[in-house]
């Protein structure tokens, strides 16, 4: 099965905020989406759609200090069965150039977490 990454985000911005900072710094446009109980937006092309949501409600869990951030942003593949391998890693080096775009560009503190259970990178 393959992974699931996420990055979350932790700055003092609205939802509307940060999803506007990232549609500057990524050079794309975000739909709001209208799911309750939290505040999402998207944006899919190519076969990859990239979603932020705020409101989150998680719990620390395996030494992962969730509750300091307030927003997770994850980039999803849809693809056929005989393609995982490959559209995983494509996952994979997505979030990691949105991470080091957010680093690089705004300063926010961030952590990319592999499965909600293993950290692989935080500034």
């Amino acid at each position: 099965m393959a992974s699931q990454y996420s990055i979350f985000i932790k700055n003092s911005c609205s939802f509307d905020e940060c999803v506007s900072q990232l549609e500057k710094i990524l050079d794309i446009d975000l739909i709001k989406g209208d799911n309750k109980p939290w505040s999402s937006a998207y944006f899919s092309a190519v076969g990859l759609t990239i979603r932020i949501i705020g409101d989150l409600d998680y719990e620390d869990d395996n030494g992962i200090p969730f509750t300091q951030y307030s927003f997770q942003l994850r980039v999803d593949a849809y693809t056929r069965v005989k393609e995982v391998k490959y559209w995983s890693r494509l996952e994979y080096y997505m979030v990691m150039y949105i991470y080091s775009r957010i680093c690089e560009t705004l300063s926010w503190k961030c952590i990319v977490v592999e499965d909600m259970q293993r950290l692989l990178a935080g500034n």
